[in-house]
């Protein structure tokens, strides 16, 4: 019964090989219709103390983006440095970037409302304050709303690519943001609901915000609470691969374990205000499955800890439980290094660069086992704790690690 465990890891990492492998020949492989629209977009950037970063991330996107119809609106949210300054002085430069300022933190969720509220477009890009993105991403993301038969699209999120990579832990995330978030955003939109979309880059429809009352502010993590809303509505959310963005990540072991703590609390807080989906009417298949494989894997990190001991303490004692441990952690390890080969395969047409992380694809396996349990089995408390209590979701400045990578 023990060794169960250690099948949970491969299952899923079949799904993920299995169905990547199907959207990538379905949406990246054959040939996509283009429309030649361009309706009017505004691209949202809440800032929390950015003044290190948000010159240099203005000056790149109007350098870089090939589109004719677009806004920046940057929000200022309470930030104690002097990132309003130097949004007000980029005001002063170009004539398509507006300032919101908000003048108390009261988090990302609410500044992304107020920047949409105080938009023009009924299409809102919603960008971190350090990322960058592909000169066609917002042609890619935005024809994904056109047309009859894409009316009930509500956002459309895009292929984050880690830019800053001259460190081991910058490294290792290239190699998990391509080999596990890349493949199951794709896997997961074969089934047609994803958990997530990616905060960094995410494109949303107006109409379909106003619809599920905009983000919600009590949660750590509005990226994963408005997926869940916007599919409980019923709006379809779909994975662009060819909106490309450019994105920073913790560069300090602490820094990436704080991330993660917050990650796991956000899903935690996401599951518990979405358990009554099971009491629903009309029933959601897709969005059960999935709620259904986020609660398996808070299980496996509970069982995995709480068992491995025995499983160790065995394997000293037992030698035929040493050959068995020992055979599937080998079938784990390949299924995790194909997971990383197919991924790279798919990806290097986005960035041919993204070779050189190979040689760091074994130690984000091991790194990934012991981070991401751990962090989930410390959030469960966290995130009861403030699904019960409520309140709003205020956000500190992460660590955006060393620039340009």
């Amino acid at each position: 019964m023990i060794y169960l465990l250690f099948f949970y890891p491969i299952f899923m990492s079949l799904i993920w090989i299995v169905f990547s492998i199907v959207f990538f020949i379905k949406s990246e492989v054959s040939f996509k219709k283009k429309t030649t629209s361009k309706p009017f977009i505004s691209i949202l950037i809440p800032c929390y103390n950015e003044e290190a970063h948000i010159d240099k991330t203005i000056n790149q996107l109007l350098t870089t983006i090939d589109y004719p119809n677009y806004e920046i609106i940057t929000i200022n949210d309470g930030s104690s440095d002097n990132t309003l300054k130097h949004l007000i002085n980029l005001t002063n430069q170009y004539q398509n970037i507006r300032v919101c300022n908000v003048e108390t933190n009261l988090g990302k969720a609410h500044a992304l409302i107020q920047g949409a509220i105080f938009s023009k477009a009924e299409f809102l890009l919603c960008l971190d304050a350090d990322a960058t993105v592909d000169k066609h991403a917002l042609h890619a993301m935005v024809q994904n709303f056109l047309g009859k038969s894409n009316q009930d699209v509500g956002a459309v999120t895009g292929n984050p690519i880690v830019k800053n990579r001259k460190t081991f832990i910058g490294k290792i995330q290239t190699v998990e943001f391509l080999s596990i978030i890349g493949l199951i955003k794709r896997a997961q939109s074969i089934f047609g609901t994803l958990n997530t979309v990616s905060g960094v880059c995410v494109m949303f429809r107006k109409g379909a915000l106003l619809d599920v009352g905009w983000w919600d502010q009590e949660c750590i993590t509005e990226d994963i609470s408005i997926t869940w809303r916007l599919q409980r509505k019923h709006w379809r959310i779909l994975f662009e691969p060819d909106a490309v963005c450019w994105m920073l990540v913790p560069e300090k072991l602490s820094s990436l374990f704080k991330q993660r703590l917050r990650w796991s609390q956000g899903g935690i807080e996401v599951l518990l205000k979405n358990a009554d989906i099971f009491l629903e009417r009309q029933f959601n298949f897709g969005l059960i499955v999935l709620y259904l494989e986020q609660l398996s894997s808070i299980i496996w990190s509970i069982l995995w800890y709480s068992l491995l001991p025995v499983i160790l303490a065995k394997g000293i004692i037992f030698r035929d439980i040493q050959m068995i441990t020992l055979i599937l952690t080998v079938i784990i390890t390949v299924f995790s290094i194909f997971q990383y080969l197919l991924s790279i395969f798919i990806n290097l047409k986005y960035d041919f660069k993204l070779l050189g992380t190979s040689f760091f694809a074994i130690w984000y396996i091991l790194l990934y086992w012991v981070i991401n349990p751990i962090t989930l089995l410390i959030a469960i408390p966290y995130g009861i704790r403030t699904y019960l209590k409520g309140g709003q979701a205020v956000w500190e400045s992460p660590d955006r690690g060393g620039g340009n990578g």
